[in-house]
């Protein structure tokens, strides 16, 4: 899943605890670790053209980012990196990232072909709805909308071009999907990982220059 695993981070920034960058960036900690385990030769998968409709990743060795063992590790180390660096009075924000930073095996798990695990390992898993790349895209699409949709009900514009920022923010996350399902194939799986990290951090930061548009109401 790509754009898919962002649905959740506008939720829990619509509580006020944590902020829609931070979300983003929180929903993508497993693949963050995933391409950088990858650059460093610690996982390995490969590119295979016409392994799903939807891509071509055959990612066949990624325990210590994707299983779900170290995902509640990577959720739980987010969780307490985020109390400690803000100094929050409470655990609420924190335990929102945690959150958020464990529902991207869940996430994945729907579109995965079998290569998730529980622990290093085990038995691997997927529902492999990347078989299927027109019920893919339009569950991702459905979903990062459906999150979008709930954050602008919460938060308020700012000004008038709040409604802009909000399409264009959008658009670029529908953008970025297509080229990932329907875009040239990648030369390598370094090449992939290598774009997914400049992808995240971009997205991370247009969330931010978004979230300047709207206000939050305090809880």
């Amino acid at each position: 899943m790509f754009i898919g695993h962002y649905a959740v981070a506008p939720i829990g920034a619509a509580t006020g605890k944590v902020k829609l960058w931070q979300a983003f960036i929180a929903v993508q900690v497993v693949d963050f670790a995933w391409a950088i385990f990858i650059l460093l030769g610690i996982e390995r998968g490969r590119i295979v053209p016409g392994l799903t409709e939807a891509n071509p990743l055959d990612l066949h060795f990624m325990p210590y980012s994707h299983s779900l063992l170290f995902t509640l590790f990577w959720a739980v180390a987010t969780a307490i990196f985020f109390k400690v660096l803000t100094r929050a009075q409470d655990w609420g924000g924190a335990l929102i990232m945690g959150a958020l930073v464990l529902s991207h095996w869940f996430a994945d798990l729907l579109v995965h072909i079998p290569d998730l695990t529980l622990w290093p390992g085990s038995d691997k898993f997927g529902l492999g709805l990347w078989q299927h790349a027109e019920v893919s895209l339009t569950l991702e699409l459905g979903l990062v909308g459906a999150g979008l949709l709930y954050y602008l009900l919460k938060t308020h514009p700012k000004d008038g071009r709040a409604r802009l920022w909000a399409s264009l923010f959008f658009a670029v996350l529908v953008g970025l999907q297509f080229y990932s399902n329907f875009g040239p194939t990648p030369n390598s799986i370094q090449e992939t990982a290598l774009s997914a990290l400049l992808g995240f951090l971009l997205l991370a930061f247009l969330a931010a220059r978004f979230e300047r548009s709207r206000s939050v109401p305090s809880l």
